[in-house]
């Protein structure tokens, strides 16, 4: 008998290992076992069984089964086998999202030490000469408080040489440690339990939910609710439900910047039992909540996309919170997934109720729920009797004057909004859809613009650090004094990101206290959580940033938004560019006026015409979606098809092009409908130029070309170069650029 097993490495190859007769019986599909690897013992997993194979050469034995704690239930491992054959990845690439190999070790920073007073210790006191103050005092200090378990650390108020001193008192058994595990999310817990009282509405749409969640069958439904409608509320009762029938659960949010706030409504309902996860926690926390997991301690997952692969048993609810969000959608590395079609796969398979989420349904979503595929359920109030906040549209064409005699990015509209907000003692939220202070450096003289040398893309001036940054390669350098061109010394930056917004609304509002978010501001650990804190507990009185500001956050005080420039981003060559805009400037708008002060919104644009930008602002969702879905059934693009994206990548132009003329002969004599071959819009990236093919499928015939590249290409299509050109698929793309 024989197993082919994966590893996770990049590679389509299975890997072939005699059964010894002892472990016979002990292996299936899904079990993680230890074998010898390119001369390392290493962790592995069977793929599948058979009794003979056609590799004529050497062949190792399996050494043994590694730990039951490792082996995928089948729910999951049929999960991962259509993750697969969908967005044709190597399989030990998507088993890795699973189960993590590097876990197998323990992770100690998550134990505190607590320090005690012995017995010994409380006896010899009295004795200890005045010679000895520091081991003295900390003594005192630890009788003192016998009955709490201090920390080693906080030994530190006692004296800055703690640790030494207390060496000596351990070698004398005066005092004793012991070991305690921690919560390694314990910064983002504030206690604040409260009963969960829904109003008619989410009565209502709980009670069609866990319904369906007492039955072990596959129940899809969407939570249509208005921005401030209270769907956490919902799915959070839902969850307890799951649990007091022994059900595990995921919640999946868009952002990781959302993940703390939501992880921390769940812990104050269900205590230790919920776990957090997403890709910029540190392997200790990842280990931590793993280990929580093969214990059975964690029930509950709040997590980005990611987490729709981690080992729950007995999985019961999935929710995908914002499911119209762009982040569930994984660009690189392979495998290009999206974590909303995982998760409504994985809850077929498990059988479970999956819940998506959102006020502004993606135009897929909205096309399912329409053509009955999903139990739609809506919340058109906001909860608590809030109501919307009146929008104004800010036509900068018609605000010459102010450009000239004002400023040429901020109205004088908006600012008068600031300024009436912050007298009232209320808050504000600014978005500015780009980071930065401006978007290019120029030549006056001959229209040279300052591009990355590896990109096709202007650098963007950072005032924060003087510096001309790549936002696709992170290229570093100084801010030109001659223009490369031409030698001229007139050189100008032009445009405008989040530092200059900065900038000028301090200059015009001086009691402005303004905090800003984006990419630069929460890069570091804990960013977004520490930013959103300090604004939630009224540290600062404006808000400023990008998307990640737009959607999940809810904050009483908000009582004015601003969109500072609602057309970035709305002539990118991208089918879905208009879609974006409208979800963009609809969410941001449901961030003010949320509780009994009524809200005021205002969106400055120099194209007040677009259909996108008026029908946000007139939150007319029914008239965005019956143009949207006209234009794409005419376009032949998602919702009616399913597309494709092949991007071919090198350094030699020449044989980029000669790949993608090849690939695009062979796709043709199949009748596929393709768009291409042609340059992607951004031509250059990280120094490789850049061509693609967009291919549109059937609905009827969903997996024709995953079926042509197995059986007409082969893998090693993907796998490997072709005269250094590298070649990626990408399943239902999100971004065309």
């Amino acid at each position: 008998m024989y197993a082919h097993i994966t590893f996770p490495v990049y590679s389509f190859q299975n890997f072939t290992y005699k059964i010894p007769k002892n472990l016979i019986k002990g292996l299936s599909a899904g079990v993680c076992v230890k074998v010898s690897f390119r001369n390392k013992t290493t962790l592995g997993y069977v793929v599948k069984i058979t009794k003979e194979v056609s590799f004529k050469g050497k062949i190792l034995p399996i050494d043994n089964i590694y730990s039951n704690d490792y082996n995928i239930e089948k729910e999951l491992w049929d999960t991962l086998i259509w993750t697969q054959n969908y967005y044709l990845a190597p399989f030990g690439q998507i088993v890795k999202l699973s189960i993590p190999t590097n876990f197998n070790k323990k992770f100690k920073s998550n134990i505190e030490k607590i320090v005690s007073i012995s017995e010994k210790g409380i006896r010899e006191l009295p004795k200890i000469s005045n010679k000895a103050p520091a081991q003295k005092k900390i003594l005192v200090f630890l009788q003192k408080n016998v009955e709490k378990k201090i920390k080693f650390s906080d030994l530190s108020q006692i004296n800055t040489n703690y640790s030494s001193v207390c060496k000596v008192l351990i070698e004398k058994k005066l005092i004793q440690f012991s070991e305690k595990k921690k919560n390694p999310f314990k910064s983002y817990i504030s206690y604040s339990k409260k009963i969960i009282e829904l109003n008619n509405e989410q009565k209502e749409a709980y009670i069609k939910i866990s319904d369906r969640l007492n039955k072990k069958t596959f129940s899809p439904f969407y939570l249509k609710g208005v921005t401030g409608s209270g769907k956490t509320e919902v799915y959070l009762k839902i969850a307890i439900q799951a649990l007091k029938k022994n059900k595990s659960v995921i919640i999946l949010v868009p952002e990781i910047a959302l993940s703390p706030a939501v992880f921390n409504k769940f812990f104050n309902v269900f205590g230790n039992k919920v776990g957090l996860w997403h890709s910029r926690l540190t392997n200790s926390e990842k280990g931590w909540v793993w280990q929580q997991l093969v214990q059975k301690k964690i029930k509950i997952i709040v997590g980005a996309r990611s987490a729709i692969y981690l080992p729950m048993s007995n999985l019961g609810l999935i929710v995908i919170d914002e499911e119209q969000e762009s982040s569930y959608k994984q660009e690189n590395p392979s495998p290009r997934y999206n974590a909303r079609d995982v998760a409504l796969v994985r809850a077929k398979l498990s059988k479970s109720t999956v819940v998506l989420t959102s006020a502004t349904p993606s135009l897929e979503s909205y096309y399912n729920y329409i053509n009955k595929k999903f139990d739609l359920i809506q919340l058109k109030k906001r909860f608590g009797g809030s109501v919307y906040p009146d929008i104004k549209l800010i036509n900068m064409k018609l605000h010459k004057k102010d450009e000239f005699q004002f400023n040429r990015h901020i109205s004088k509209r908006i600012i008068s909004d600031l300024k009436n907000c912050i007298f009232k003692n209320e808050q504000a939220i600014l978005l500015h859809n780009r980071r930065g202070y401006a978007n290019i450096q120029m030549c006056k003289k001959c229209d040279w613009i300052y591009e990355c040398k590896h990109c096709s893309a202007s650098l963007k001036y950072h005032k924060v650090g003087n510096m001309m940054l790549c936002h696709h390669c992170n290229y570093k350098t100084m801010l030109l004094q001659k223009c490369l061109n031409c030698d001229s010394e007139e050189l100008i930056i032009l445009g405008y990101g989040t530092q200059k917004i900065e900038d000028e609304i301090t200059q015009f509002i001086p009691e402005a206290k303004i905090i800003r978010m984006d990419i630069d501001t929460s890069k570091y650990k804990g960013g977004h959580y520490q930013i959103l804190n300090k604004f939630k507990n009224q540290d600062y009185n404006i808000l400023l940033g990008t998307q990640m500001i737009a959607k999940g956050l809810d904050f009483e005080n908000v009582t004015f938004v601003g969109i500072i420039n609602a057309d970035v981003g709305l002539f990118l060559p991208d089918f879905r560019a208009g879609e974006k805009i409208f979800q963009l400037i609809y969410q941001v708008a449901g961030r003010a006026g949320r509780r009994k002060k009524k809200g005021l919104v205002s969106i400055q644009t120099y194209n007040a015409d677009d259909v996108f930008i008026r029908t946000a602002a007139n939150l007319d969702l029914d008239k965005f979606y019956k143009i949207a879905l006209k234009q794409r059934r005419e376009l032949f693009y998602p919702p009616f098809s399913r597309i494709t994206r092949i991007l071919f990548k090198g350094k030699n132009k020449k044989n980029v092009q000669e790949l993608i003329k090849k690939i695009f002969n062979k796709l043709k004599l199949h009748n596929f409908n393709i768009i291409g071959p042609s340059i992607a819009p951004m031509e250059k990236l990280n120094g490789l130029w850049r061509y693609h093919l967009l291919v549109k499928i059937d609905l009827q015939k969903p997996y024709s070309l995953q079926k042509f590249i197995v059986n007409k290409l082969g893998f090693k299509f993907l796998e490997k170069s072709h005269k250094g050109v590298k070649i990626s698929l990408d399943i239902d793309p999100i971004t065309m650029l």
